[in-house]
């Protein structure tokens, strides 16, 4: 394929600025499919300020939160009365498996049109797949899956971390939050502070930028993992079959678990080898790098296919309609896990096409 690649470049078939990848590994462009939403009663939380916090650009928001006294609130988009088990477009979405971020371009597991039926805060109000918990100590409690209609509050991380401590929900949020991320580490999570930057090739130029962790992306991160967490115990408790994220334990030398949260950044990359590839069962085993001893993505239903999933799953067992069993789940992993191979190259390659050419730019 280089050869080839070459030999078109000095043909000027295409640029050097053109991306090969996606078409190489055989990942498809983007395509247009007619969707609606299925109508279902909801309840109406439009009454609690839910909090959608994201990248200032960002215009498809899928997760937001909100605090009703004790009760913690997370709100995730309602792709699952869109996208029906089955359906068209759920084998279409099983195949792609998520979305796939390139810096030329973003090529999506759904159809963009779908982002304006359902991305929070798009609207006045917004359909939602609700979960309720009151987190108590290192317990979750008073667990509670709806759909529901909320009003979003889009904010930018930049903008949340000027009002995270003057305002009464965030600052309440962020104390919740601190709690969990404590309860996670004393059960043996580890998390590396690694660098990451963002490649983007935007009119002719490709641009390198720091993403740097800030206290509202910390706080999001974790509104996630213990969504992930409230949800597996729900569905574990009420026999739904899901497909849990999963990690063996990790070999790490003592020295580095005894320092996990002081670790230098040549120490944190060299922890790295030390995990075990994380895995996607039908069992709700432990995931080792959260400390959690069961654990569902379930906060990006229009980018992740697992996550859209698990909503329909919980969808069809809220609304009192059968789930799928477990070999069929066991089977959709296998489709999905078949696609992320040529996904990961993709994502790897591009990313490396444009970090060159910023170099001679």
């Amino acid at each position: 394929p280089e050869a080839a690649y070459k030999l078109l470049l000095r043909l000027k078939y295409f640029e050097q600025t053109f991306n090969p990848y996606p078409a190489r590994h055989g990942i498809p462009d983007d395509v247009d499919i007619d969707t609606e939403m299925t109508e279902v009663e909801r309840i109406d939380l439009t009454h609690l300020n839910s909090y959608a916090i994201d990248n200032a650009d960002s215009n498809d928001a899928d997760d937001a939160f909100s605090v009703d006294g004790d009760k913690i609130w997370v709100h995730i988009a309602d792709v699952s009365m869109i996208v029906a088990p089955g359906s068209e477009l759920d084998l279409y979405a099983q195949e792609r498996a998520t979305n796939l971020y390139l810096p030329d371009q973003i090529l999506h597991m759904l159809p963009t049109s779908i982002t304006e039926l359902c991305a929070l805060g798009v609207g006045d109000t917004s359909p939602a797949l609700s979960f309720g918990f009151v987190l108590s100590g290192d317990k979750m409690q008073d667990i509670e899956v709806v759909h529901s209609t909320i009003k979003v509050t889009n904010i930018s991380y930049d903008d949340a971390d000027k009002i995270l401590e003057s305002n009464e929900d965030l600052a309440k949020i962020q104390t919740l939050v601190e709690l969990h991320r404590q309860y996670r580490a004393n059960n043996g999570s580890i998390s590396l502070s690694l660098p990451r930057v963002d490649v983007r090739f935007k009119e002719g130029q490709v641009e390198i930028s720091d993403q740097a962790s800030s206290p509202s992306r910390e706080l999001v991160a974790e509104m996630m993992i213990m969504a992930g967490r409230v949800i597996a115990l729900f569905a574990q408790s009420n026999d739904i079959v899901m497909p849990y994220a999963i990690q063996d334990e990790g070999e790490f030398p003592q020295e580095t678990l005894d320092n996990k949260d002081n670790l230098s950044m040549s120490e944190s990359f060299a922890a790295t080898k030390c995990f075990k590839r994380s895995a996607t069962s039908t069992k709700a085993l432990l995931h080792y790098g959260l400390g959690l001893d069961a654990y569902l993505r379930v906060t990006s239903p229009l980018r992740r296919y697992f996550d859209l999933l698990a909503h329909q799953q919980l969808s069809n067992f809220i609304l009192g309609k059968p789930t799928l069993e477990k070999e069929r789940v066991k089977e959709i992993i296998g489709i999905t896990n078949a696609s992320m191979p040529d996904i990961g190259k993709t994502t790897r390659a591009s990313n490396d096409h444009y970090k060159c050419l910023y170099l001679i730019q």
